[in-house]
């Protein structure tokens, strides 16, 4: 048999330092210390000052009244006016004008356990904490005073002198300056909202990381992802998935799987789903929907959007237009775009084709257009007939949206069906100059003019050469047309 002194650990006693009057008695089992006036006492470290207390000799424990305060070490000190101390479990408990002050931080309660095993307190009917720029209410919490980390839980309401957050879990480290929250929680700012369910706020570096249902609102502008990482300073964000970025001011929605945002260099990009919409207030009809494999958008110091890029699998719709591409610039202070890479434009029955297009706008509506190299416009006549023109350049002209007129510089050449004003065909005309002009009302050409050696015939259908009924380059694109706004996502 081994003694059993070889595994206890040896009891520490509380002692008696001081106290103005000091008598004993017996109560049962029991010798008690009745002390009176400025008592100390101590236990392994820890100074106890009270007006009164009762000292239980066989059970090592007391209960002390009045002016309580309790030295745990250097900055951590402890006050309430009853305490009930276990010097075997060195568990403190504490009522009424509880006070927890550690460093810079001050603890207020009604009721507090102290757990100096576990270096941890525990408040279990609502506790609020004081430090120079906060104020922390809860129903319940904790505080482990090495490394000096809270607990709040239940009805948890943080006030800063810029944001209140409230919720029902939050964490805070002291040491790291880091918060953590759990569950649904609200911060309000002066400019900015933030929802969340789960994440953490470094407050040294103002850097978060924000999960589950993130829903941000700063002034004109709001994000919902499934998660957010953001940096404060530089205001710099990313965001993954279901992302949604609204500004208002500019009437822009963004989507996507995947966003970056960087206030100090100007710019904001989204990929993986990607998916732009331009919308006009109070006219949702008039909504356009652009996808790409990237969307950026690049802005001034003064927040101003200057240019947006859209690059890869570029499609988008509009009731009134449609088109595709390899890649486009919009460029904002002047409301022109440029399309590259076998851009494509459809607006009613009218396709138009180029290496390259550039639109200028007014109103999110085309004002004037110029196609560069290998110009192609293609209308529908009928189900198997088309009227073409074609040349080396092409400048078109639009009223209210609607295009009005047609410049064709270098190698014009045209099919055109000409019809009665009942519609009958009166004959298939097939002309080819160096230049053209042509003036069109509600979609029908009115008149036109070839410059420079102008050659070209009119024949009957029965009598159309083969291969006068389409041009050079011909290609009908009209199986990508996008129909309806969600169909920009399919290339």
């Amino acid at each position: 048999m081994f003694p059993l002194g070889l595994w206890a650990q040896k009891k520490k006693l509380v002692l008696i330092r001081q106290a103005d009057l000091l008598r004993s008695e017996v109560w049962g089992d029991t010798t008690v210390n009745i002390l009176v006036g400025r008592v100390i006492l101590e236990h392994d470290g820890a100074l106890m000052y009270c007006d009164s207390a009762y000292r239980y000799e066989e059970i090592n424990s007391f209960d002390a009244f009045g002016n309580i305060h309790i030295h745990v070490r250097d900055s951590l000190d402890l006050y309430s006016d009853v305490l009930f101390y276990d010097g075997n479990t060195k568990l403190a408990e504490m009522h009424y004008n509880v006070r927890l002050v550690d460093k810079t931080t001050t603890l207020f309660t009604e009721h507090l356990f102290y757990d100096r095993v576990i270096k941890r307190a525990h408040y279990p009917d609502s506790g609020r904490i004081v430090d120079k720029d906060n104020v922390l209410t809860s129903r319940n919490g904790y505080y482990f005073t090495e490394p000096r980390i809270f607990q709040f839980r239940h009805q948890v309401k943080l006030k800063n002198p810029d944001y209140v957050l409230t919720g029902d879990s939050l964490d805070y480290s002291a040491g790291s300056k880091t918060a953590f929250v759990k569950g649904p929680t609200e911060i309000v700012g002066k400019e900015k909202y933030i929802y969340t369910e789960d994440g953490w706020y470094d407050t040294r570096t103002e850097t978060a990381s924000l999960k589950t249902k993130v829903f941000i609102r700063n002034k004109d502008r709001t994000l919902t992802a499934d998660s957010v990482f953001y940096r404060d300073k530089p205001g710099f964000a990313r965001a993954f998935r279901k992302i949604t970025a609204h500004d208002t001011t500019r009437r822009v929605i963004l989507k996507g799987d995947f966003a970056e945002y960087n206030d100090s260099l100007g710019y904001v990009f989204v990929t993986q789903n990607a998916l732009a919409l331009y919308y006009e207030k109070n006219k949702p009809e008039d909504t356009l929907y652009l996808h790409a494999d990237t969307l950026h958008l690049t802005f001034d110091t003064a927040r101003e959007a200057r240019w947006f890029y859209a690059w890869k699998h570029v499609k988008f719709f509009r009731n009134d237009l449609q088109g595709m591409c390899d890649s486009l610039v919009y460029y904002h202070p002047d409301s022109v775009f440029t399309m590259y890479g076998q851009p494509t434009l459809w607006r009613d029955s009218v396709q138009l084709t180029s290496d390259s297009i550039r639109v200028w706008t007014s109103n999110q509506r085309p004002d004037s257009m110029y196609m560069f190299n290998s110009a192609f416009i293609i209308q529908l006549d009928d189900s198997l007939n088309f009227n073409q023109m074609r040349g080396r350049d092409m400048k078109a002209y639009f009223k209210e949206g609607d295009l009005r007129k047609v410049v064709i510089t270098g190698n014009a050449e045209t099919i055109y069906y000409l019809r009665e004003d009942d519609g009958n065909l009166i004959g298939i005309n097939n002309t080819a100059a160096s230049n053209m002009y042509m003036w069109i009302e509600k979609n029908e050409v009115t008149d036109i003019i070839y410059q420079v050696n102008p050659e070209g015939a009119t024949y009957p259908r029965s009598q159309l050469p083969a291969d006068k009924q389409k041009l050079k380059g011909f290609e009908w694109r009209w199986e990508r047309r996008p129909a309806q706004p969600m169909e920009v996502l399919k290339w």
